[in-house]
């Protein structure tokens, strides 16, 4: 009978155990449903790059192409429509573009993949040291901003919002990104945003030439 009673209480166990497990996934996709962004919203932020005093171009999606959700195209804008949980609510963050355009950023550096634009902390801008800092701004009329700490990837993406990510000596004045102008007029307004494949190279055409036939 013990033994009975002890298969019995096992399975009992592992039934809520699946069952709370079910439950956990359930409020965690209920959440993805509620929490902005949505899979149902489409969002625009700013973002740019000052590295010594110079404005850095527009970043482009890598190879893989856009398979979040979140991305860019080349116009220094956060496009974010999210087709995963995974870049939903409080997982739509900085990080996500960072992934998506195969560049990093840390608390003290920078890489964006491209000739000079690789800096970290104490390297030099002209004879001075820079220091990486960050500023978000909350929409175009939000001229001072407020300094972004902690890990970028953590960063919360947030409608209408501006980030500029600076490096520069220290006292440098971190303003607004040069594509703020791109947020009133986003490129990809009113389109259903899609999954885009990875991007592949272009067939090569080759014309065989027929092997000449001599004359009997």
């Amino acid at each position: 009978m013990l033994w009975y009673s002890a298969i019995f209480m096992v399975v009992v166990i592992g039934v809520l155990g699946v069952a709370l497990s079910s439950k956990n996934i359930a409020d965690k996709q209920a959440s993805a449903e509620v929490t902005p962004p949505t899979k149902k919203d489409h969002w625009h932020a700013a973002y740019g790059f000052n590295l010594c005093g110079e404005w850095a171009s527009a970043l482009n999606d890598g190879a893989a192409g856009d398979t979040t959700g979140i991305h860019t195209h080349g116009d220094g804008l956060i496009h974010t429509h999210p087709f995963l949980n995974s870049v939903t609510g409080k997982n739509a963050t900085f990080g996500k573009l960072m992934k998506i355009t195969d560049t990093a950023v840390t608390a003290t550096s920078v890489d964006l993949k491209r000739d000079n634009e690789k800096l970290k902390n104490g390297d030099k801008c002209g004879s001075k040291p820079g220091v990486l800092t960050a500023r978000s701004f909350k929409n175009l009329e939000d001229k001072a901003g407020t300094e972004l700490k902690g890990s970028p990837s953590a960063w919360r993406i947030k409608d209408g919002t501006l980030i500029t990510i600076s490096f520069n000596p220290k006292g440098f004045k971190v303003e607004q990104p040069p594509s703020a102008g791109n947020l009133s007029d986003p490129k990809d307004l009113g389109q259903t945003p899609q999954p885009t494949p990875a991007s592949t190279p272009a067939p090569t055409s080759e014309t065989t030439s027929a092997p000449p036939t001599s004359a009997p």
